[in-house]
């Protein structure tokens, strides 16, 4: 029994091991069972997959195309009057009812959401826009105000460019006679006239100033004898084939019997100086003026020049001396004198001047042309019939001129005689005014205003004097205006320079070029 019973207990205790082992290799064969069907999802029902536990459920990527998501989004199931939870969901609840899910999800479209700022944004970019356009065209408008402006003030600055280029120029071409006017009032107020022979003395004094600019025609005299002028020329002083000795002065006396009419002391110089305001320049010891255009009838030498189409233009500076007198040779102490100088190089000095397609002259008060850049004029004079009324004026008298039986007399250049339109533009009411003038003529603009010669600094009398008899004027068309650049001219003692836009034109001294 005993070994019986051990036999049994033996066999038991081995059959009981035999069952767990076998047990054990089926629990490892269904283990392994299950995890190769969780492993095999796809083999499971679609509908019984929501009862597989996660934590038997093995995590992958899905791909793209395998995102096959139909249905609409189940709602979550919230678990209402928890105990655990006052808001009636603890949060294992709250997780089951989240992600059980009683339907296949569906992605839906994103909502639509009316955000109101989005239309005030909108009214201010409008707004802002248009009060930029609106401040665009106001600063456009002022811009082309200013631009009018701006062209207005470079049409101006052109033509006074002009203007002080002509100045001074004209300027440098007349200021020989001045300088022999000052030799003149030097020797008188040295006592040169005092001597024995003070026409000698005046061929001293003159000799030089003809030497040094051939423009210079004449220079007439009275006081130093009563009854005569001396009309000093140049003779030979030019000449460079004449000997030394005959290169002087050449003086005329003339009676002064049958030129004296009134009170105009200086009728003897043939000059309309009835009336003549002289004005007194401290800086040249002397009360002066000018007057002109005349005719430039005789030769250097004193010889006639004939035809009368010859004839030259020339401007008479008149000026009054005091000086130390001499009774016993009949020296008065006052001298009266007339400085003619020709006017040839100033037409090409308003040539040059003139602005671009524009125009230049110089005139007197009167309207008589000394000077204008139009090719026409400064030919020589015209002849025309003598008329009773120039044959009663004694100064126009003196330049009659007899062709067979008929008198004929030089008709002096206006202004108006030059070809151009915009010359009738200009009034004699413009040039009498002694301050500066603009006439538009279309687009176009002249411009005048008093010839100030030798103003330094200012207008002084020397300044006034010429101011009040001369003009110079200018053209500048608006179309032109801007082309080129401002005229800057200058002139040395020793020669005139004529220049416009780094061009330079010279007018030699007889010593420069011989």
């Amino acid at each position: 029994v005993g070994g019986g019973a051990g036999s049994r207990s033996g066999g038991s205790g081995r059959s009981r091991s035999t069952s767990n082992i076998s047990r054990d290799s089926d629990a490892q064969s269904d283990a392994s069972d299950d995890s190769e069907d969780m492993d095999d999802m796809d083999a499971i029902p679609e509908n019984l997959r929501n009862a597989i536990p996660l934590y038997r459920r093995e995590p992958r990527i899905m791909k793209p195309e395998e995102l096959n998501i139909k249905g609409p989004v189940a709602e979550p199931v919230l678990e209402e009057n928890d105990p655990e939870n006052e808001l009636g969901q603890t949060m294992d609840s709250a997780m089951t009812g989240v992600f059980s899910l009683r339907e296949g999800p569906k992605i839906t479209d994103a909502p639509e959401v009316y955000v109101p700022c989005a239309a005030k944004w909108v009214y201010v970019q409008v707004c802002c826009t248009v009060l930029w356009i609106v401040a665009a065209f106001s600063l456009l408008g002022l811009h082309v105000l200013r631009i009018q402006d701006l062209s207005d003030s470079t049409h101006q600055l052109v033509a006074d460019s002009a203007l002080r280029a002509l100045e001074v120029n004209a300027t440098g071409i007349l200021m020989p006679a001045l300088s022999m006017m000052r030799s003149l009032a030097l020797a008188g107020r040295s006592g040169l006239f005092e001597g024995e022979d003070p026409y000698d003395a005046l061929s001293v004094v003159t000799g030089p100033g003809f030497e040094l600019e051939r423009r210079l025609t004449h220079v007439k005299v009275l006081g130093l004898n009563p009854s005569r002028m001396i009309k000093v020329l140049p003779g030979r002083i030019h000449d460079l084939q004449a000997r030394l000795d005959e290169r002087v002065p050449v003086l005329l006396p003339q009676l002064t019997s049958g030129c004296r009419t009134g009170g105009d002391v200086m009728a003897c110089f043939g000059l309309q100086t009835e009336g003549i305001d002289l004005h007194l320049s401290t800086s040249e010891a002397a009360a002066l003026n000018w007057r002109g255009p005349s005719f430039i009838r005789q030769g250097p030498q004193g010889t006639d020049l004939k035809p009368a189409t010859k004839w030259g233009l020339a401007l008479d500076l008149v000026a009054s001396l005091n000086v130390t007198g001499n009774p016993a040779t009949g020296v008065s102490n006052t001298i009266l004198l007339d400085v003619a100088i020709e006017l040839g190089p100033l037409f090409e000095a308003c040539r040059v001047a003139a602005p671009p397609n524009g125009h230049a002259f110089i005139a007197t008060s009167e309207g008589l042309l000394l000077a204008g850049s139009s090719s026409k004029v400064g030919a020589g004079p015209v002849l025309q019939p003598a008329t009773v009324a120039d044959l009663a004026d004694p100064v126009i008298a003196a330049w009659t001129v007899t062709i067979g039986d008929a008198e004929y007399v030089p008709k002096l250049p206006r202004l108006w005689d030059m070809p151009e339109a915009w010359v009738k533009q200009v009034t004699t009411a413009a040039l009498e005014k002694s301050e500066r003038v603009e006439i538009a003529i279309g687009e176009d603009l002249a411009v005048l205003r008093p010839l100030e010669l030798g103003a330094v600094g200012g207008r002084g009398s020397l300044a006034s004097a010429s101011a009040e008899t001369l003009r110079i004027g200018v053209f500048v068309p608006r179309a032109e205006a801007f082309d080129e650049p401002a005229p800057v001219c200058s002139y040395g003692r020793a020669r005139c320079t004529l220049c416009r836009c780094g061009h330079s034109s010279h007018i030699l001294h007889p010593l420069q070029n011989p």
